[in-house]
């Protein structure tokens, strides 16, 4: 063992659904899709943000909290000023996600460190394997 968690991956559909449907059960969270984030301003009662939709319509809205998780290039990350600290691949990457592999999976996680085409090897939940 390499002393990782043996499974370290997540089906992020999977994640979504499930983010989606707890905070389904709370009236003050109110979910936005199809927007993109333009700016945000630290206020003194939370975090002031402009968002524009899909036909370039702004809508201001005002939150106790903003969460960032909008990956290493994140527009969240840029308006704050913090920059991203550590090392990115700065190529595309295609991750291919093989279901129904529950008997044949691999039960570990393995990088094949080909220069031309570095690929690593994973199981992954629910069946899977990357």
């Amino acid at each position: 063992m390499d002393g990782h968690p043996k499974l370290v991956t997540f089906y992020q559909p999977e994640l979504e659904r499930s983010l989606r449907k707890q905070v389904g059960k709370f009236d003050n969270v109110t979910v936005r899709v199809g927007v993109t984030l333009e700016d945000l301003k630290q206020t003194g009662a939370g975090v002031a943000v402009t968002l524009i939709d899909e036909d370039g319509n702004k809508r201001h809205v005002m939150a106790r909290y903003l969460v960032g998780a909008d990956g290493a290039s994140s527009k969240v990350r840029q308006l704050i000023n913090m920059d991203f600290e550590g090392q990115t691949y700065t190529q595309d990457w295609l991750i291919v996600d093989a279901h129904r592999r529950d008997a044949q999976a691999i039960d570990h996680v393995e990088f094949i460190c080909d220069p031309a085409r570095p690929t690593p090897h994973m199981p992954a939940p629910g069946g899977r394997e990357r």
